[in-house]
C-alpha cells in the first residue's frame, strides 16, 4: 500500500504549476505544467496507483460509497485525507462552489488553486472554509515516517518542560526517529498549556480579582479535554 508520505512527496515535485480550470493531466505524466483542483488529485493519486474520478464531486461520492467519508476534524491536520469544499450537499445536488485537496499534515494541503495564487501549491488550511472529507482507499494510514522537524511553538513547549524538571532529554523525539502516532511533541504543548495556566493562576493574584478555583479546575479540564481529544483523533486517523 501506498504511505501518506510518497504522495506527499509527489505532489512537491510540482510545485509552482499553472492552475486552469478543467484541465486534467494524465496520471502517468510525470511533470504535468497546468491542473485544476480534481485533475490534480486524481493526478496525485492516479501516479501512485490509486484511481480517483475526474470532479471533485465524483471524488467525494465514490468515497461516500466506499463508507470512507470522515469529519473534517478528522482530516485537517492530518496526512493523507481528501480534503473538500462544497456550496451544497454533493450528494443530493451538483454545487456551483466546489473544490479538492489533499491534506499533508500540518494544517496544510497540496492543491491547483485559483485565486489569489493561480498555482499548485501547499498552502494553510486556517481562515479557510471546508465542509466535507474523506479517506482514500489503498492508503496506509498505518505508515509511520521519518520524523518532521521541530515547529517553533513545540520547541518552546518541550523546552519549557525540562527546564521544571517534566521532560528530561530522553524524553523527546530526536530529529529523524519515527514519531509514535501520539508524538512526545503532541503531549509536551498540551502539557505545556496546562503548566503554564496553573502557574498563571497560582501567581501573585490580587484578592478579588475572579481567579477562583472553580475558573482554575475549569481551565485545567479544558486543557486535558484538549489533549484527549487530539490523542482520539491522531489514533483515530492510524486505525
Amino acid at each position: 500500500m501506498v504511505s501518506p508520505q510518497t504522495l506527499i512527496d509527489r505532489a512537491k515535485t510540482v510545485l509552482g504549476a499553472k492552475y486552469k480550470w478543467g484541465a486534467k493531466p494524465d496520471p502517468n505524466d510525470p511533470h504535468p505544467t497546468e491542473s485544476d483542483c480534481s485533475g490534480f488529485t486524481r493526478w496525485l493519486l492516479g501516479g501512485a496507483g490509486i484511481r480517483l474520478e475526474s470532479s471533485s464531486i465524483w471524488q467525494y461520492r465514490a468515497a461516500v460509497k466506499a463508507g470512507l467519508d470522515v469529519p473534517v476534524s478528522e482530516a485537517i491536520d492530518q496526512p493523507g485525507y481528501l480534503l473538500f469544499r462544497f456550496g451544497s450537499d454533493p450528494v443530493t445536488s451538483w454545487p456551483d462552489d466546489r473544490h479538492v485537496t489533499f491534506t499533508v499534515g500540518g494544517g496544510l494541503v497540496a492543491e491547483a488553486t485559483g485565486r489569489p495564487h493561480w498555482n499548485i501549491g501547499i498552502y494553510p488550511t486556517s481562515g479557510r472554509t471546508w465542509t466535507h472529507a474523506a479517506r482514500i482507499a489503498g492508503l496506509n494510514y498505518n505508515y509511520v515516517g521519518d520524523s518532521m522537524p521541530l515547529r517553533d511553538y513545540e520547541t518552546e513547549a518541550i523546552q519549557y518542560l525540562q527546564d521544571r524538571g517534566i521532560f528530561t532529554e530522553q524524553t523527546t523525539d530526536e530529529p529523524g526517529e519515527p514519531d509514535e502516532p501520539v508524538t512526545v511533541r503532541l503531549l509536551a504543548v498540551v502539557l505545556w498549556r496546562t503548566v503554564r495556566h496553573i502557574e498563571e493562576l497560582a501567581g501573585d493574584t490580587p484578592p478579588g480579582s475572579g481567579v477562583t478555583a472553580d475558573r482554575a479546575a475549569a481551565m485545567i479540564s479544558q486543557a486535558v479535554g484538549d489533549l484527549t481529544s487530539r490523542m482520539s483523533s491522531a489514533i483515530a486517523g492510524l486505525s
